[in-house]
C-alpha cells in the first residue's frame, strides 16, 4: 500500500530526518511527494499533486495556528492529517481537533508512538499521545467527527469576532477597565465600551465575568 505523503515543519533537517523514518516503516510503504515549510506551500501542494496524508507542525514559518486544516480539509476531506509537534498545550489539541486534525502526536514521543497513530487514523479512527489531554472529547463514527456540540459552538462563536475585539476580550480577561483597555490600544473608553457590549452580543454573554470564564475555557489568554 503506497501512500502519498506530505511532511511540513519549519526545519528542514527535521524533515530530512522524518522522511527517513516513514520510507523506512515496516506496516506502510510511505512515500514522500513534498517537503513544505509553510501554510502556502501546502495549500499549494494540495490544490496540484495528490495526497493521501499529510504530517505537519502547526507552528509554521508564516503560520501559528492550527486553522490552517480546515483550509486543507475544505479543498480535499480525503486527506488524512498528522499534527507533529511540541506545542502540546492543552488548548493548541483542542484547536487541532475542532479544525479537523485525525491526529495529534507529540514530537517528544519516540518513533513507535508515530507509527501506531498513522495504523490507528488510517483505519478511520482518531488518535491522541499519551499524556496529552484536551476539553472536550472525540471519537469517530462512519467516518466522522464527533465533537462536543458546546465547544464547536464556542469555537464558532470567537469566530465571529474581529480581531480588535479578540484584542479587548484579551485584555477583558486581564480585569482590566475600560478607561485602561483604551489607553494600552489607543482608543476611547468610549469606543472600548462600544466593542464590549457588541463582544457580549455575539458570544451570547451577560457580564464581565463570563466574559472572563469564556476567555480561559476557551484558551483565548
Amino acid at each position: 500500500m503506497i501512500v502519498k505523503t506530505l511532511i511540513a515543519d519549519r526545519e528542514k533537517i527535521f524533515l530530512d530526518g522524518l522522511e527517513l523514518l516513514l520510507t523506512s516503516g515496516e506496516q506502510y510503504f510511505y512515500r514522500v511527494v513534498n517537503h513544505c515549510h509553510s501554510v502556502e506551500a501546502i495549500i499549494s501542494k494540495v490544490e496540484e499533486t495528490e495526497i493521501d496524508l499529510i504530517i505537519t507542525d502547526i507552528n509554521l514559518g508564516d503560520n501559528e495556528s492550527s486553522s490552517f486544516i480546515k483550509d486543507i480539509k475544505k479543498l480535499n476531506k480525503n486527506i488524512t492529517i498528522c499534527v507533529l509537534s511540541s506545542y502540546v498545550a492543552d488548548k493548541f489539541v483542542r484547536k487541532a481537533f475542532i479544525h479537523g486534525a485525525d491526529a495529534f502526536i507529540s514530537k517528544f514521543d519516540p518513533a513507535k508512538v508515530l507509527f501506531k497513530g498513522l495504523a490507528v487514523i488510517s483505519n478511520g479512527k482518531t488518535f491522541m499521545s499519551e499524556g496529552l489531554q484536551m476539553t472536550p472529547s472525540i471519537n469517530k463514527s462512519a467516518g466522522e467527527k464527533q465533537v462536543k456540540s458546546s465547544f464547536v459552538d464556542s469555537f464558532q462563536l470567537v469566530e465571529k469576532l474581529t480581531k480588535r475585539e479578540m484584542q479587548i476580550l484579551q485584555q477583558i480577561a486581564q480585569a482590566k477597565s475600560n478607561i485602561l483597555i483604551g489607553k494600552e490600544l489607543y482608543i476611547s473608553d468610549q469606543t472600548v465600551a462600544v466593542h464590549r457590549k457588541n463582544i457580549m452580543r455575539k458570544l451570547s454573554l451577560n457580564s464581565t465575568n463570563e466574559l472572563i470564564k469564556f476567555a480561559y475555557d476557551n484558551g483565548l489568554v
